[in-house]
């Protein structure tokens, strides 16, 4: 966008990796985006505070706000940055948090700085970002629209200039709003996907196809081609899960119940568990099981394992007794470290089915799309598979001697 950016991180081995022009996760096309400005010199890399904020116009705070043990958000790495960077300001610096926050707590960040810094002339503005893995690059330079919320009209008209060139709609507003904004936004999307898990389990029971619903759902103008109605184990990762909780802690500590958020969670907490019932009612034993369980990180092409409903199933595997084979074409050292203790990592799909009664696809990787599963059901002891995403078509898995359970489907082969 042709603004000179410094970014700060407290891992030098990232910061170095990064200076030499990749990024330390998968991300499509951000590796050429750091190569480009690196050559351009408009980006640089730095452990130190001092190289970066005493000459920024503005300074964005995106550092992580994960769930406390009470379901709160933890706030102490972002009151940390901004005490680190107060000293630092320039006159007339915009502080930015762009890190998803409870409502009121921008308002808080600005009572600290002008407290600990009264001659400070820096504004607080709250950006929230709406960026999905795997689509991060593409969500950030085609925004649908850009929040930002500002107690001052000045300090959020130069915020906006930031987006000027984007070209998209740009909503100032004040700093609860865009606070909860976020929140709202990540509600309703979590809100989606526990509703179509909730049909899918009707459909289960009452013959009909779930997959055939959310067709005729997508083509509803009021519900969209885009909605997130796609059943299977529930959802995961860094966002949806803790900004539910710390929505519903807000609205708790406001004086208000908030049953439908509540709902939201019970279904989704609930999903991963059924991948055993199914296991139950085709097998009399589940402690004589080996099963092989494909994919761990929380979404397809992704690498990351925070609150993956994926982990979430092999855990319960491991408490039912059942001996749990595991692989994810995008694992790392952190999906290892998480997964050794409870699962046998594997190199392949079919390595980890070898010998196993049964296979369960976890995350939607594009790779297991194209299983040859052929050759999956002749290393299995037994040709049961389980589809906790819907990426294989039922008749063709039964077509190669599988039992097939999908999420809401009907099943095949039994």
């Amino acid at each position: 966008m042709g603004h000179r950016v410094c970014a700060v991180d407290i891992d030098a081995g990232r910061v170095a990796e990064l200076n030499g022009g990749k990024a330390p996760f998968f991300e499509p096309g951000l590796d050429e985006m750091i190569a480009r400005n690196l050559d351009s010199h408009r980006i640089s890399f730095t452990t130190e505070l001092r190289e970066a904020v005493p000459n920024a116009d503005a300074v964005l705070l995106c550092v992580p706000t994960p769930a406390g043990t009470n379901g709160d958000a933890d706030l102490s790495m972002l009151y940390a940055a901004l005490r680190d960077v107060g000293p630092l300001l320039k006159p007339g610096a915009l502080v930015i948090t762009r890190s998803t926050v409870p409502v009121g707590t921008n308002a808080l960040l600005a009572i600290q700085l002008r407290q600990e810094h009264p001659d400070a002339d820096v504004a607080v503005i709250s950006n929230p970002e709406f960026l999905r893995e795997g689509h991060a690059v593409d969500d950030f330079m085609r925004p649908e629209r850009v929040i930002i919320g500002a107690a001052d009209a000045d300090a959020g008209s130069r915020a906006a200039k930031l987006y000027d060139t984007l070209g998209c709609q740009i909503i100032i507003t004040d700093l609860e709003t865009a606070e909860i904004t976020k929140y709202a936004a990540n509600a309703y999307l979590a809100a989606s996907i526990s509703f179509i898990n909730e049909i899918a389990n009707i459909c289960e029971r009452t013959g009909a196809d779930v997959t055939k619903v959310t067709e005729a759902l997508h083509l509803d103008r009021r519900i969209g081609e885009h909605a997130y109605i796609e059943p299977g184990i529930g959802f995961g990762g860094s966002c949806l899960p803790k900004d539910i909780s710390a929505l519903v802690s807000t609205a708790e500590g406001h004086g208000y119940d908030p049953t439908l958020l509540k709902a939201i969670m019970a279904v989704n907490d609930s999903q991963p568990k059924r991948i055993v019932g199914y296991l139950r009612e085709l097998f009399t034993d589940l402690s004589s099981l080996k099963v092989a369980v494909l994919g761990i990180s929380f979404k397809g092409d992704t690498f990351d394992v925070r609150s993956s409903p994926a982990m979430s199933v092999i855990r319960h595997l491991g408490d039912a007794g059942i001996r749990v084979h595991a692989f994810d074409p995008m694992a790392d050292r952190t999906v290892e470290m998480c997964v050794s203790a409870i699962a046998e990592l594997h190199e392949d799909a079919y390595s980890a089915a070898t010998g196993c009664d049964a296979v369960i696809i976890a995350s939607e990787h594009s790779e297991f799309r194209m299983l040859d599963l052929q050759r999956l059901g002749k290393v299995m002891a037994s040709r049961v598979l389980i589809d906790g995403r819907n990426v294989l078509d039922p008749a063709t898995v039964a077509e190669a001697g599988f039992s097939h359970i999908g999420i809401g489907r009907a099943r095949r082969g039994d």
